[in-house]
């Protein structure tokens, strides 16, 4: 989709974004189904799903738009793979959002625990 980064610059800002603004919100559309969409790129889509731990993501199959280039390309999804596909990532994505909202809200427990029991200095 003519993408001018790569996954590993993507991933940088990610990072970069957590470090310079704790409890920043990330969010992402995705489109699957994509004309010429390999297996591979699902996987790979998925696995940066995964990655990245997005809170939270909207996630849609491909559908043609006149007058766009997409509609010009070759190796259509079949319906059935776009929706197993959006299907599959909408899991991911839940059980990803489902473990990181646990790890951060555990952080934040513990964090303001310590806080609540530090002794006072006199």
């Amino acid at each position: 989709m003519l993408r001018r980064y790569t996954r590993e610059q993507y991933l940088e800002v990610v990072s970069r974004l957590r470090a310079g603004v704790p409890g920043i919100t990330i969010t992402t559309d995705i489109i699957v189904g994509f004309p010429g969409e390999s297996e591979a790129d699902f996987e790979d889509t998925m696995s940066l799903v995964r990655d990245v731990g997005f809170d939270d993501a909207f996630t849609f199959k491909f559908s043609p738009r006149d007058g766009t280039p997409a509609t010009r390309m070759s190796g259509p999804i079949s319906r059935a793979s776009s929706t197993n596909r959006v299907i599959g990532l909408a899991r991911a994505w839940r059980a990803t959002r489902c473990a990181t909202a646990w790890t951060r809200r555990t952080r934040t427990m513990w964090s303001s625990r310590r806080a609540w029991t530090r002794p006072a200095l006199t």
